[in-house]
């Protein structure tokens, strides 16, 4: 294996975000070399894409919902020798491109722990052939269920607490979730941090500070709010 784990992340609409990229990069290039590529890569079959995924260690994906993009990624795959995948939000072409340790996932559900399975049926009433879909709903509120995941599916936990992580997207939790995936599955020494989460209408971003009034404003303002207060509240002045 190289001296460190090669990671390629796929994102779909990532494209403003390459600041936080750049800071999770370098939060963990003790252990990684990190590679960031969109949904546009895949769209323009762009070559160094192809490379960063063929060499990866381990990929993540998410967001990567067009037919074309899903086919011309599971060719890279096929091309490469990862054992590693994370893959969250996508069509079910991509989503079945999971491989996290014995979880996989398969178009009827197969690979999701039994209660889990049938949440995701219940959602699309009981179809078995629509079990992927029910499942891709689930995300959003399947990490509350996981007291209830038997130890058993150690790998199914791992895969949900990943998608934690990115629920949270910001530069420490990023770098927290990519130590946690090479903790786990690469044998590298190094402590994942903890989840830091946010509501859903939090800001991670410092509120800039408003500044004051000039000193001429504040006075011109004062003096305004005075000769409103002692104004007569007749005035015939303006009157003919």
């Amino acid at each position: 294996m190289h001296d460190k784990i090669r990671i390629a992340a796929i994102v779909g609409m990532e494209q403003c975000n390459l600041r936080v990229w750049r800071e999770v990069s370098e939060k963990i290039s003790a252990h990684a070399e990190l590679t960031q590529w969109t949904d546009q890569d895949l769209e323009h079959q762009n070559p160094e894409a192809a490379e960063a995924i063929q060499n990866a260690d381990c990929v993540f994906t998410t967001l990567i919902q067009f037919k074309g993009q899903a086919d011309w990624l599971e060719e890279q795959l096929a091309k490469s020798k990862v054992k590693t995948i994370f893959a969250y939000e996508s069509m079910p072409e991509v989503m079945q491109m999971t491989k996290v340790g014995n979880y996989v996932v398969s178009g009827d559900g197969g690979g999701m722990p039994d209660i889990v399975k049938k949440v995701a049926k219940m959602l699309v009433k009981g179809r078995d052939e629509d079990a992927l879909y029910g499942y891709m709903k689930l995300l959003k509120i399947m990490r509350t269920m996981l007291p209830l995941i038997p130890k058993k599916a150690k790998d199914f936990k791992n895969w949900m607490q990943v998608y934690t992580y990115w629920m949270h997207p910001t530069a420490e939790n990023l770098a927290g979730m990519f130590n946690y995936i090479m903790a786990e599955y690469f044998e590298v020494g190094v402590t994942a941090r903890r989840c830091r989460r946010f509501p859903p209408w939090a800001s991670t971003t410092p509120m800039p500070r408003i500044p004051e009034r000039p000193a001429p404003v504040r006075k011109v303002a004062a003096q305004a709010r005075q000769s409103i207060k002692t104004a007569p509240q007749h005035c015939n002045a303006l009157l003919p």
